[in-house]
């Protein structure tokens, strides 16, 4: 934007005429400062550096556009610190960095260095107009266009509806292949090169990285090395002439808060039966984490001395056939991942074993006699089994019994019993589900029993 002074021809039906030293450039170029910025593609811009004016000044200036041109939105502040140009060619592709003034023909050098090439207005990214000094963004508002009206707010326009002369517009999009960083996807404490690809001549990249990564290079090296500080998730980004790009990776061994070890033979519940061949495998806790971001390549078992581990597959060393302990009790089996860069810790998972009885109801549903056994067998046939079937219960034990309705309420207590069955008068029970309770050998087996009318 020239510095030279000029006045704008506003709309006739305005009362203000606004001069180009008030509207578009804030103080003389020889108080200002100046530095240095680059295109995508690496050619130096001449910026200037402004202090920002008074909050009453920006209040003020705000109330003036609004006034001015009350068919456009403010949608930021009035500023001395940034102008169109700035904004357009160099704020919006630079988050988080500071502002400046960019003066003509700083616009210029963007597209004169082939960071953007003229297109069609219908993919357009970046508008100058040509037939004045101006530059403007497509806004996210179809048919708006976004821009800064020299110190005046960041206005939100029709393409026409401007201080500005909009007789010849012309359109430009990026012309560049984006930057890509290039390396593995594991790092480990070991180390290894990451390469920023497509970097644009003459540019310095800016590293950052996640907390579990350490750099071990200088900061815009390239290839700029890298190793894992810790276990999990991480990340590497390079940042480019206000262009940023990352990449995601697995640091350190895999880690064993990502593991779950599951029951197959009881839908993964918590529990074994006591000397019965289950199927363990290896899951993962987070839909974020699996095999392949961790690199796994390999799994190594652990368990109490009860267990008795004889088979492991061969294909992908996830599954695991054990024998649990035939006493019961509780028990913990343990596992642990490896990738390139080692084993992980062990991840355990705690299971109690089971004797295998359960409780049968019959009949059930009843409606005044029902009789309760202890069964021993398959703990996923149904409980709907007669009385007379053959068990190997243990005369000599003991077993009580409890059975409450569903408000918590007890309707029957009985102690000691040797029998392996017991039955019970239903009559005068409300209709209804009822929760049975029994303590057999230091177990607790529980079933539901309904009684209806």
């Amino acid at each position: 934007m020239q510095t030279n002074f000029k006045f704008l021809k506003l709309p006739t039906n305005l009362s203000v005429i606004v001069s180009l030293y008030a509207l578009l450039f804030p103080l003389n170029s020889s108080f200002a400062q100046s530095t240095t910025v680059y295109t995508p593609n690496g050619t130096p811009v001449t910026v200037l550096i402004f202090n920002e004016m008074s909050q009453s000044q920006i209040i003020a200036t705000n109330a003036q556009a609004a006034a001015a041109f009350p068919n456009a939105t403010i949608i930021n502040d009035a500023s001395t610190t940034y102008n169109c140009h700035a904004y357009a060619w160099y704020l919006t592709e630079c988050t988080g960095c500071t502002n400046y003034w960019m003066n003509t023909p700083g616009d210029d050098k963007y597209w004169q260095d082939g960071s953007y090439i003229e297109i069609s207005s219908t993919e357009a990214e970046k508008i100058s107009y040509a037939s004045d000094d101006h530059s403007a963004i497509e806004s996210v508002v179809s048919g708006k266009y976004d821009s800064k009206w020299g110190q005046w707010p960041l206005m939100r326009h029709n393409p026409t509806y401007t201080p500005y002369n909009s007789s010849v517009l012309k359109y430009y999009k990026r012309n560049f292949t984006p930057p890509s960083i290039s390396g593995p996807d594991i790092i480990c404490s070991a180390g290894s090169p990451f390469t920023m690809n497509n970097l644009p001549s003459g540019s310095t990249i800016t590293w950052s990285k996640s907390s579990n990564i350490t750099m071990n290079s200088s900061q815009g090296s390239n290839p700029c090395n890298f190793s894992a500080s810790g276990s999990g998730i991480g990340w590497i980004k390079a940042t480019v002439s206000g262009y940023s790009t990352q990449k995601n990776l697995w640091a350190g061994p895999p880690s064993p808060n990502e593991l779950d070890i599951q029951n197959s033979n009881y839908s993964g519940q918590d529990f074994f039966v006591a000397g019965e061949q289950n199927v363990l495998w290896v899951t993962t806790k987070t839909y974020a984490v699996d095999e392949t971001v961790m690199g796994i390549d390999d799994y190594d078992w652990n368990y109490s001395s009860g267990w008795s581990h004889f088979e492991t597959e061969d294909k992908d060393m996830v599954s695991v056939v054990f024998v649990p302990p035939y006493s019961y009790g509780y028990e913990t089996v343990y596992v642990r991942a490896h990738n390139p860069c080692g084993e992980g810790n062990w991840h355990s998972e705690s299971y109690q074993i089971m004797q295998n009885y359960y409780l049968s109801f019959y009949p059930n549903p009843t409606y005044g006699e029902t009789t309760v056994s202890i069964e021993q067998g398959n703990p996923e046939e149904t409980d709907q089994k007669s009385s007379s079937a053959e068990t190997t219960f243990d005369k000599i034990g003991e077993w009580d019994l409890e059975i409450y309705d569903l408000m918590n309420v007890q309707k029957l207590k009985k102690d000691k019993l040797k029998s392996k069955s017991i039955k019970i008068q239903t009559a005068g029970w409300n209709e209804g589900i009822y929760i049975v309770r029994v303590k057999y050998k230091d177990e607790i087996l529980t079933g539901k029993l309904l009684v209806t009318k």
